[in-house]
């Protein structure tokens, strides 16, 4: 069983509040024909052209846009340009992410929350889910992945070269995230104590 529709279409489901019904308008004017596609989770995977084909619908309770998964950066990227931001976004919960938002509410009173998914697609719609769903600032929740680890790299790259020896003491990572989400293989296996032990540090 697929644990959401759009994983199995290979689409993004995007809602907005129907307030927002013009800026939506504008949003699938500014959406490119199509887009460059690449597997980075297989080695040697060619890229592809995509084409983009937004489909827009008008209900009373929400604007929605579908495209295809690959144009998901594109239309998050043009969100600001047209007047909404990531705040504004929702997707449709299936089922099994609605039981998992439930069992945030009751695991967070513990502590912060980690959560499992090998489907790399679906980080990113995953977060605004959660956000969306338990009212919170989607910088609060960390996506740990391959992309997201380079993308660091990178930037902690540009810091050392900006930053002189001095100031370059002071950098700290970063512990506000309130949950992450990450791909499973990312992880080393540990025991189950070793794994209880963890949790309990993330609840600190």
């Amino acid at each position: 069983m697929c644990i959401d529709p759009d994983l199995y279409h290979r689409q993004m489901t995007f809602r907005f509040p129907v307030e927002k019904q013009d800026a939506v308008k504008s949003l699938v004017g500014e959406l490119p024909v199509a887009v460059k596609a690449t597997d980075d989770e297989e080695k040697n995977s060619e890229t592809v052209s995509v084409n983009v084909t937004a489909k827009m619908t008008v209900t009373a309770d929400y604007v929605e846009i579908i495209v295809p998964e690959a144009a998901e950066e594109e239309v998050l990227k043009r969100l600001a340009k047209v007047g909404l931001n990531e705040k504004d976004v929702s997707h449709p919960v299936p089922p099994k992410y609605s039981a998992l938002i439930e069992n945030l509410k009751t695991g967070l009173e513990d502590g912060k929350q980690i959560i499992f998914t090998d489907e790399k697609t679906q980080h990113g719609k995953l977060k605004r889910i959660i956000a969306s769903a338990l009212g919170f600032d989607p910088k609060e929740i960390g996506i740990l992945n391959a992309t997201t680890v380079a993308e660091a790299g990178k930037r902690v790259k540009r810091q050392k070269r900006l930053s002189c020896p001095k100031s370059r003491k002071k950098m700290q990572p970063t512990t506000n995230y309130r949950r992450i989400t990450r791909k499973k293989k990312l992880m080393t296996p540990i025991s189950p104590a070793k794994q209880r032990y963890r949790w309990e540090g993330w609840s600190r």
